[in-house]
């Protein structure tokens, strides 16, 4: 590059050195030219929508990311693991041979509503709205250990009948898909009731064969619906911003995946995937023309499983690091503690047993392991076993000196064989005795060392499993963490959240602050309002933006928007950042939590208009340089109650044992499901339209 001081004269001189800069020059510039290449044009995709971890679901999340990395920019992922519900399948079989397939609803808090039997025969009793003109019909008409059939828009009505003892529920479509009516059919405690869904046309076959009859008999075949682990992922893609000191500063755009329905094989998720394509389309936009700042755009799953997703991306990119590493600390402590056991009990070969597995369980009395930062003694997880079949047969021996019901003789003969069974156990126990009675490997009879081998396959097996679940964890988290590598220097200065419900043409953002007591977002609220009244023609595309943060004329926040929508508090308590939702004003839910939202029923026009303006909105927003005043962007405030800081934690799921000294539980509890809820929720199963309240998790 020339100097202040360039001489034209010169110009045509290069000495060795000065072609060397000229060449090094070239090369940047050529290394400069590829790295900010122009990003490929990439076609929008098809995006089903479906409930977290179905087939629909998983086809979106491969669809999303196809689409990311076609884009030429940096990509990635974080992968987690969620519990999703898998709904069984069910046909109802009339007496006339006609079979109808049955759709299992959502479960109740977490239990899933099942029949005890896969098939059986049972009469159906058609209660209609469910109301005392129904009842009243039906008077007479047996009701226990029957099915009873209303239609879908009786409300929680149907909870009446419970009382009459019946099996199990079937609802009938019948075109009223209000949000209410959707809502009333989760049930309110952890209960198990069957409840079926039965779409239009056979409902319509079903309630014609009713007007003949109070009863019908039927036959059901029902496949349990449960609840399965399965890996999901987050995805994102970053556009570098335009200007380069601006670019530092980052934007983060984000929408949801998954949808949720009261009949989860219905998610036909129309609102969810708007959103979805308009993240999409605002990323194909800011490709081509990308705008001052940095922008990641980030495709959540797991939204409807109490924001999972939402978390699993505040916790990697908001988050501070200090306690991300808390918990990968508390994760590595267990890695290390299961790989110490791991590492002694693996030194007993046992087959056939030899002089170093006599020594080594010598040695194992007294042995104590450091390694972990803590003294733990290495027998305590054999002798744990040990002790507790010795305890078991003892108890077992007490009942049987006061059962009654047998003979004396009996009795001695049980008790000859128990206490036989029980001395085997004592003789394998014995061997970690610092003191007293003690016996050696070398003394142990055939059953005595199979005992042993099968404690030592045990703990060994465990540790092995729970050792690798570590490893995965650690790898999981630190593979999500690299997003902040790819960030580098880059600062997230706030997030907006795509929730959109498409019901008209009013558009504000929302802090979750109904009263506005914050008043942390009025600045940014004056601030965003102002950029959008610059916006005319056909960029606003007939769109009105509505201030709706900054108490205008007195009014709240919840005047504007009479729903609370949350996800945003997730992103308000990581950091704490800035985090605003972008949504429609003066709207419900809409068609969410019900069958009728599908993206036929989303106004085409509407949805382009909205996107017209968005992206204009938006570009105008993120490349606005007074954005960068630290008067502008405040750091959220709490008075509202909305979240609480963000935090972690690493659970287990234990039981006590009953035959075993420890005052801790010892016996692991898998295939469960683990549900915490907070108490704010009260007796709330939803948020926000359509997702689940309470963490949920399914032990491995």
């Amino acid at each position: 590059m020339p100097t202040p001081h360039h001489n034209p004269a010169d110009s045509d001189r290069q000495s060795p050195r000065n072609g060397a800069r000229l060449m090094l020059w070239l090369l940047l510039t050529v290394a400069t030219a590829i790295g900010n290449a122009a990003p490929v044009a990439v076609a929008l995709p098809k995006l089903p929508m479906g409930a977290p971890g179905s087939a629909a679901n998983l086809a979106c999340e491969e669809a999303v990311a196809t689409f990311f990395h076609a884009g030429g920019t940096e990509y990635g992922e974080m992968r987690f693991i969620a519990p999703c519900f898998e709904p069984g399948a069910a046909t109802l079989t009339t007496a006339d041979g006609k079979a109808m397939r049955l759709y299992a609803m959502q479960p109740g808090v977490v239990r899933p509503g099942n029949f005890a039997a896969t098939e059986f025969s049972a009469p159906l009793v058609y209660v209609g709205s469910g109301d005392d003109a129904e009842l009243a019909r039906i008077a007479g008409t047996p009701l226990r250990d029957a099915i009873a059939v209303l239609d879908f828009n009786c409300g929680d009505a149907w909870r009446r009948l419970l009382r009459f003892g019946v099996i199990g529920f079937i609802f009938l479509e019948d075109g009223d898909n209000d949000y209410q009516d959707a809502v009333d059919k989760m049930t309110g405690g952890e209960v198990a009731i069957p409840r079926y869904y039965l779409a239009a046309d056979d409902a319509a076959q079903l309630r014609e064969a009713f007007t003949a009859a109070k009863s019908l008999p039927a036959t059901l075949q029902a496949t349990p619906s449960r609840w399965t682990n399965r890996e999901l992922r987050n995805l994102w893609a970053l556009v570098p911003g335009a200007d380069p000191q601006l670019s530092n500063e980052v934007i983060v755009l984000c929408a949801p995946m998954d949808s949720n329905a009261i009949v989860p094989e219905f998610c036909g998720g129309g609102q969810t995937q708007a959103n979805l394509r308009l993240l999409l389309q605002l990323y194909q936009r800011f490709l081509a023309a990308p705008p001052a700042r940095s922008v990641l755009f980030c495709a959540v799953n797991a939204h409807t499983r109490n924001t999972l997703g939402e978390r699993i991306l505040a916790w990697n990119l908001l988050t501070p690091r200090s306690k991300v590493e808390q918990l990968l600390d508390s994760v590595n402590q267990s890695l290390r503690s299961e790989e110490m056991f791991l590492g002694h009990y693996q030194r007993l070969s046992l087959d056939p047993p030899c002089d170093d597995d006599e020594a080594f369980l010598i040695q194992l009395r007294d042995l104590v392991d450091s390694t972990t930062g803590k003294n733990v003694s290495v027998k305590e997880p054999i002798v744990d076993l040990a002790r507790r079949e010795v305890n078991l047969l003892k108890e077992q021996l007490l009942r049987l000196a006061r059962d009654k019901s047998i003979s004396e003789e009996e009795g001695r003969r049980r008790s000859r064989e128990l206490e036989a069974r029980r001395q085997h156990y004592v003789n394998v126990l014995t061997l970690f005795n610092k003191a007293g009675i003690r016996t050696k490997l070398s003394e142990l009879d055939d059953v005595e060392l199979n005992i042993l081998r099968s404690y030592v396959h045990e703990i060994v097996d465990t540790r092995r499993s729970w050792s690798e679940l570590n490893r995965q964890e650690m790898a999981r988290v630190t593979a999500n963490n690299a997003v902040r590598g790819i960030l580098g220097m880059r600062s997230v200065r706030l997030v907006l959240n795509l929730e959109l419900s498409w019901q008209n043409r009013l558009i504000g953002l929302s802090a979750n602050d109904p009263t506005c007591t914050g008043r942390w977002q009025q600045p940014f609220g004056v601030h965003a309002a102002a950029v959008a009244t610059e916006i005319t023609g056909d960029d606003a595309a007939g769109m009105t933006f509505i201030d709706g943060m900054t108490r205008r004329g007195g009014l709240p926040e919840n005047h504007y928007f009479p729903r609370n929508s949350e996800t945003v508090s997730v992103f308000q308590a990581a950091g704490p950042t800035p985090a605003f939702a972008v949504r429609n004003v003066f709207s419900s839910y809409n068609r969410l939590f019900t069958t009728a939202d599908r993206p036929e029923a989303i106004d085409q026009q509407l949805q382009e208009d909205t996107t017209q303006f968005l992206a204009t909105f938006c570009a105008r927003l993120f490349s606005d340089p007074s954005l960068s005043d630290p008067s502008l962007l405040l750091t959220p405030t709490n008075q509202a109650r909305t979240w609480q800081p963000i935090w972690g934690v690493l659970v287990r799921s234990f039981k006590f044992d009953d035959f075993s000294a420890s005052v801790m539980p010892q016996l692991p509890v898998p295939g469960s499901m683990l549900l915490m809820h907070d108490p704010l929720d009260g007796d709330r199963l939803l948020r926000s339209g359509d997702v689940l309240t309470g963490y949920l998790a399914l032990t491995d």
